[in-house]
């Protein structure tokens, strides 16, 4: 028998599920040096790395302390474990695929090969946790963990976001979530504009007019 009742639909504002959502700025370019049309950001502690058509930008607590212009068709950047075991590197990844890492707050170094990835194109780059670093391939998420490289088969995707020990991605109209086992699940969402993870490996998506999260249970409901 069906049930019927009077009360709000859940995940709605009438529910209560729908909380308020605030956006703050963040001073990183206080000098406002020119750094072109930007393509991505990355960051280890106060040192910024601004990566756009006019090359890369590094800013070390605001100030402006080395540019490269050798590259300027950047198209993703993170911070990620080093290949030499480092906690963090800066890299950049420019539109053949190449790994590019900020070697001393100076220059930029291709990298690729060092992360068994040289012949690849890289679309994207991601930490999925502390020890493991994905970087989405066409059509495959190559792994590193410090010891080797593996790679796994994967949806089509246009960018790939890690935390938490979690990767997930953007594809037409779905969101990919992978866990530490490299088991997929994946939620159709219209319209899908991009991810994130949280540290605690909650997943956030959004769409041009709302933000979803996961709940406890794994689903994907509305929150803004």
């Amino acid at each position: 028998s069906a049930l019927l009742g009077c009360g709000a639909a859940p995940h709605t504002r009438a529910a209560g599920a729908v909380s308020a959502f605030a956006v703050r700025p963040v001073a990183w370019n206080p000098a406002s040096a020119p750094v072109g049309k930007v393509s991505a950001v990355a960051d280890v502690g106060s040192t910024v790395a601004v990566f756009g058509d006019g090359g890369a930008t590094v800013l070390s607590s605001g100030a402006v302390v080395a540019s490269d212009r050798s590259v300027t068709d950047w198209v993703a950047a993170e911070a990620i474990r080093g290949a030499d075991g480092s906690p963090r590197w800066i890299v950049g990844v420019d539109a053949r695929g190449r790994i590019h890492y900020l070697r001393g707050l100076s220059s930029f170094e291709d990298v690729s090969s060092r992360y068994g990835l040289d012949g690849r194109r890289v679309l994207g780059v991601a930490m999925m946790d502390k020890a493991r670093v994905g970087f989405l391939l066409d059509q495959e998420i190559a792994v590193a963990d410090g010891r080797r490289v593996t790679r796994y088969g994967a949806p089509a995707l246009a960018t790939l976001l890690g935390g938490g020990g979690y990767g997930a991605g953007v594809g037409t109209n779905v969101v990919t979530v992978f866990d530490a086992k490299m088991t997929s699940r994946t939620f159709p969402l219209p319209g899908v504009t991009g991810v994130a993870v949280g540290p605690d490996g909650r997943l956030f998506a959004t769409t041009r007019r709302a933000l979803y999260a996961s709940t406890e249970h794994g689903d994907l409901a509305l929150v803004y």
